[in-house]
């Protein structure tokens, strides 16, 4: 058998190497009568540390607990246990327990500077154990994390693309060769306090950072947006550096999301791929070089993501990412079933919308039209802040306050609903899910003014690309026009007296005359039905799809007209 100071000697070579299972498993080899002292604590200081990096890790904290209550008399007076002991209940998430051993290495330690930065991890370990205790004890919303208080995006490059990552000066002209924009400072190259350069774009002044940084693997596994071609992952898998580009959004949210597009396009057109931390997603690079080039903006639902969690959980807990950077709450649904989950994700996106397209943020439990239902009956949805609207519900329930303690605890609003008028005059709002069985396919959610005037921008700038589709196949295209409604219908508090259809398409007649099928029965205009063909002109357009083998393609991904799903991957 070897002697203690050998066999720690092994342990600690093997960790330099980064082999934590190895130095466990040998130190699991001695008996546990024969470690000593300091080979358990080693050992229970490696248990915590593997339990921590593994999903479902618990059973080595409990193990690490376990060893050190069994030296705990020996351990007494000495800061290294107090800490292993500190840092497993921690990892434990029982932070509360965890800060009386922290406050003991804290007062066991010297004073001087040396010692005190030694131990500095310990510090900030008691301090985030109390931010949390507080936190439970009073939830309330924290401080913005960084990337919620700015923009943060970060262009993959391709292995081959003309590297400037770091040419600084190179950066600077392509900035002042964009159409709109004005160069109105630069900092200097030692400057590391500034903003790396200033510009005015519409009206708009950004404070914009630009930098290499670290392609992060946590990074590369976020949720992709768009398809990706296997040399695409290949790239996006190797890459070592991107450029983060760092900015705020402006007043108008929409044209700042595209603004950083066109920024980035301009720094490095055509990239593998766009890592936008700030809504935790990834952009295809050859969607966000159409984008950029593109007078229109892309789809609002671009500038966040909603992410579905279950925890081995039947319930669902539905939230966004991204809204934050745009000054607004993020939006959260809990306790959402199986059941209509897509019609529920739709009622969040056309909440997010509405925020990102009126000026003033709704005040808690003011009503918002969302959608009609079936029977035309309205579903009006309310924000209600998350403190408050916890209250409503279990503490076990998936998204409840123990899942909040280190994210999902700033700005955030969760999204309820008004039963009815009455409830919504005396003000008493209701889960949204509790309305789920009432959500079908016949939902009709509603678009903003803005939206419909975007999306008929957008269908009109790329309308060549379902002109081409349809010259090969004059069927293989369905547009949606807004056709004026019967004069009865008309509704004097709008501007535009609309109803959108959905048609067939039956082929271009002219350059800017088509015939079309209607697909729809209209509800506000008599004359038309279901299955008529007439002629229309393409300012009726407000949106279309290009049908193809893979699915429906449309103006905001055209993009997928370079890729078939068969030889991709998403």
């Amino acid at each position: 058998m070897k002697n203690q100071n050998d066999m720690i000697k092994e342990v600690q070579a093997l960790l330099e190497k980064g082999q934590i299972e190895e130095a466990i498993r040998l130190m699991e080899s001695v008996p546990e009568a024969e470690r000593g002292y300091e080979l358990t604590g080693l050992l229970a200081r490696e248990y915590a540390n593997y339990g921590h990096s593994i999903n479902h890790g618990e059973s080595y904290l409990l193990k690490s607990l376990d060893l050190l209550e069994s030296t705990r008399e020996e351990g007494r007076n000495d800061p290294n246990w107090h800490c292993r002991m500190g840092y497993a209940l921690m990892h434990l998430e029982r932070e509360k327990e965890a800060i009386p051993y922290f406050d003991a290495v804290m007062q066991m330690i010297d004073d001087d500077p040396e010692t005190q930065e030694f131990w500095s991890d310990v510090k900030e370990a008691l301090e985030e154990c109390r931010r949390v205790t507080d936190f439970l004890a009073s939830p309330s919303e924290q401080p913005l994390s960084y990337y919620e208080e700015k923009s943060y995006m970060l262009a993959i490059p391709w292995s081959d693309q003309e590297d400037t990552l770091f040419d600084r000066e190179e950066k600077i002209r392509r900035i002042s060769r964009m159409e709109g924009v004005e160069v109105l400072s630069v900092a200097s190259e030692n400057d590391g306090e500034q903003p790396f350069i200033t510009i005015s774009y519409h009206g708009e002044t950004y404070a914009v950072d630009l930098s290499p940084y670290p392609a992060y693997d946590s990074y590369k596994s976020i949720q992709r947006r768009h398809i990706f071609s296997d040399e695409e992952n290949e790239e996006l898998a190797k890459a070592e550096f991107g450029l983060m580009v760092i900015m705020p959004f402006g007043k108008d949210h929409k044209s700042s999301f595209h603004f950083q597009l066109k920024l980035i396009d301009a720094l490095m057109p055509e990239p593998v791929a766009i890592i936008d931390e700030s809504a935790e997603q990834i952009f295809s690079g050859q969607w966000a070089h159409l984008a950029a080039a593109s007078n229109t903006p892309p789809s609002p639902q671009y500038i966040y993501q909603i992410h579905a969690v279950t925890y081995e959980k039947d319930e669902v807990w539905l939230h966004t990412h991204g809204l934050a950077r745009c000054g607004l709450p993020e939006i959260e649904i809990l306790d959402a079933g199986k059941k209509n989950l897509n019609e529920i994700g739709e009622v969040m996106n056309t909440m997010a919308c509405s925020l990102l397209d009126n000026e003033e943020i709704p005040e808690t439990g003011e009503p918002v039209l969302l959608a009609r239902f079936a029977d035309n009956s309205p579903l009006v949805g309310t924000l209600i802040s998350w403190p408050e609207a916890l209250q409503r519900y279990p503490q076990e329930v998936n998204g409840g306050l123990q899942q909040r303690k280190y994210g999902h605890n700033t700005h955030s609003c969760m999204l309820f609903a008004y039963p009815s008028e009455e409830a919504m005059n005396q003000h008493q709002y209701v889960p949204i899910t509790d309305l789920a069985d009432k959500m079908d396919d016949n939902l009709l959610c509603m678009i903003t003014n803005a939206e419909t005037r975007r999306m008929k921008d957008m269908a009109l700038e790329r309308l060549d690309y379902m002109r081409r589709a349809c010259a090969s196949d004059p069927e293989s295209a369905i547009v949606k026009l807004g056709l004026t409604v019967d004069p009865e219908f008309a509704d004097p508090d709008e501007k535009e007296q609309k109803e959108h259809i959905w048609f067939r398409m039956k082929g271009f007649i002219g350059p800017d005359t088509f015939r079309a099928e209607a697909l729809n029965e209209p509800y506000y205009i008599s004359s038309l039905h279901c299955g008529d063909v007439n002629v229309y002109h393409v300012s009726e357009i407000t949106d279309w799809r290009i049908l193809t083998e893979d699915g429906q393609i449309s103006p905001d991904d055209i993009y997928l007209l370079n890729y078939t799903v068969s030889d991709s991957k998403s």
